[in-house]
């Protein structure tokens, strides 16, 4: 009997953590910022000193460098005698990421390391990462594998009409920095204008971001979510198994980055030319997630509407 309590002592001890990595890449206005809180609240997750790296993004797409010349213009303005040294050093370490990507793999490694056996998942939850090419995930998936990660990929969809209109309103929220002075019909106006631009098509074509993932990640690490039908009890079940959490509980009920819908609605030809010109999405996405129901888009497709294959 002792020899056998023994054994069991042993094998607990030589079990060892996961160290996993979750890339989390979308979608934009899909819970990701609540997401990214419920992580940060578990004992056993770090994150690091941001949500979003945005390292990738600004290396594989055009235009899509905001936040890289926004760390630049903030070192090279700020007072370094005023600024904490902890801002300072991780700005430093950010920028550092920019120069030479294999420091943006050693950083999450030492994040890892720096745990002690405390730390199972580190990672980085960017929703533009959705519009990276094959080659960027493959990049990412050989760093992260060469210094022992797994990688967990999730990607939650939502409603394209839906994500759009929350968008455009955070847009415009961030750009006049005052919720009194919100005009939905500004954000009609800028909807219609703008939901087919690179900006909108890289976050929305969801066909093209799974096909990207699929032809570089196992199906076994990428977890798919439906925004309209996440927030419940199974399906945090299902995403702390994914990601070997113990005792995920996520506040459910907890509300963050949200503001209480104004009155008003996207203009109805605004919304079916939107719908139709992310079609393909529409189709794709209820083949694989069964979505008819849940997405409010599907009313302003084209009868006549043809599916159309990847």
């Amino acid at each position: 009997m002792l020899k056998f309590f023994i054994n069991q002592f042993k094998k607990k001890k030589l079990k060892k953590n996961p160290k996993n990595f979750i890339l989390c890449v979308g979608c934009q206005k899909g819970g990701t910022t609540w997401l990214s809180t419920q992580l940060r609240n578990h004992r056993n997750v770090d994150l690091g000193f941001r949500k979003e790296y945005h390292l990738f993004d600004s290396l594989y797409l055009e235009g899509e460098d905001r936040l890289k010349k926004k760390l630049i213009d903030n070192f090279s303005t700020c007072d370094l005698k005023a600024t904490k040294s902890l801002k300072l050093a991780n700005l430093k370490t950010h920028l550092s990421f920019f120069g030479d990507p294999q420091k943006y793999f050693e950083y999450f490694d030492q994040l890892y390391r720096n745990g002690n056996g405390n730390i199972h998942l580190v990672g980085d939850i960017t929703p533009a990462y959705s519009g990276l090419p094959k080659e960027a995930f493959e990049f990412i998936k050989t760093g992260l594998e060469e210094r022992g990660f797994k990688v967990k990929v999730v990607f939650i969809v939502r409603d394209p009409l839906e994500r759009c209109w929350s968008s455009i309103r955070m847009e415009h929220r961030i750009k006049t920095k005052n919720n009194q002075k919100y005009k939905i019909k500004d954000d009609s106006l800028a909807i219609a204008s703008s939901y087919s631009n690179s900006n909108h098509e890289i976050r929305t074509r969801y066909e093209k971001t799974i096909k990207n993932l699929e032809s570089v990640f196992h199906s076994e690490n990428i977890f798919y979510a439906v925004f309209e039908k996440f927030f419940n009890k199974k399906s945090m079940l299902d995403l702390g198994n994914f990601l070997e959490l113990k005792d995920f509980s996520p506040k459910i009920d907890e509300k963050i980055n949200y503001t209480i819908k104004k009155e008003g609605k996207i203009k109805e030809d605004v919304a079916r030319k939107l719908v139709n010109y992310y079609s393909e999405t529409y189709y794709f996405c209820d083949s694989r997630f069964d979505v008819k129901e849940l997405w409010s888009g599907f009313s302003y497709l084209s009868d006549n509407q043809a599916v159309k294959s990847l």
